[in-house]
């Protein structure tokens, strides 16, 4: 349904992107080893009443890989919206999309219409200690799995990331998920990301955000976003919490209505 496409020649990379939809802008923002589709769900509902524009990051999709030279992810999007003339929008992300759009409201406050933060945590959090080795020893699998037997094998091996075992188990989010998971293009997997991240880290700049702030988390959600949810609540000034019942990770696929009504109704309030 995109109204339109195309790629972004920004920041000396292409970033793909989609818009539909007319009125106030609205972004998108998928997290690790997903791209564009994660947000069937929400591109055409949400164009009813936003533009609204869905990419690919640097390193996903079909958005050239990095090179050599350092980025940030939070600089691309500013990059691109300015390419887009986009002054100001809405900013919703998930996951390691999550962590981007703080950062993003953080680097960039007058161009951060609202934030809408679900299933991720701020950069410089820490996970607690049993999350974060379950999911270092499932990277470190798909890395050795992506050398010895390729991309798809390690793709494989990252469906076993502790965050996704409850979305594994909704039979409508299962599907569509290891569907996405499994068309990753692998790059992360064989080279070193130059990323630079937000300096000094969201976790210590929570207050200074300025913009009205959504948070949503699944209710099965792991203990590191469960955490950062609470966190995140309690020193961005008047953020709002919103918890959904028998959800994990992708709590927009596994409770899309829902995870809708939330997002829409917080944003006719701004």
């Amino acid at each position: 349904m995109p109204e339109s496409k195309g790629f972004a020649k920004v920041n000396g990379t292409r970033l793909y992107y989609e818009v539909a939809g007319t009125g106030s802008p609205l972004v998108l923002i998928h997290g690790f080893a997903c791209d564009t589709t994660y947000w069937d769900d929400q591109f055409e509902v949400f164009a009813q009443y936003f533009k609204v524009i869905r990419y690919d990051m640097r390193g996903f999709g079909q958005s050239d890989n990095p090179t050599e030279q350092t980025y940030s992810h939070f600089d691309d999007l500013k990059a691109l919206l300015d390419d887009l003339g986009i002054a100001r929008a809405h900013i919703v992300g998930w996951s390691a999309g999550c962590r981007m759009a703080l950062n993003f409201a953080l680097a960039y406050p007058d161009m951060t219409h609202s934030l809408v933060l679900f299933g991720g945590t701020p950069s410089g959090f820490e996970w607690p200690q049993e999350v974060r080795e379950k999911a270092q020893k499932v990277f470190v699998a798909a890395y050795e799995a992506a050398q010895t037997s390729g991309v798809e094998a390690a793709n494989e091996v990252f469906l076993q990331v502790p965050p996704l075992k409850v979305t594994l188990q909704n039979p409508e989010a299962a599907p569509r998920i290891t569907n996405i998971i499994m068309n990753y293009p692998g790059w992360h997997w064989f080279h070193d990301d130059p990323e630079v991240e937000l300096d000094p880290p969201a976790l210590e700049r929570l207050e200074q955000v300025k913009a009205p702030t959504c948070i949503i988390v699944g209710e099965k959600d792991h203990a590191g976003a469960l955490i950062g949810a609470k966190l995140m609540k309690e020193r961005i000034p008047n953020a709002q919490l919103f918890v959904i019942p028998d959800t994990g990770h992708a709590v927009n696929m596994e409770a899309p209505q829902q995870f809708n009504e939330i997002v829409l109704r917080f944003l006719a309030k701004v």
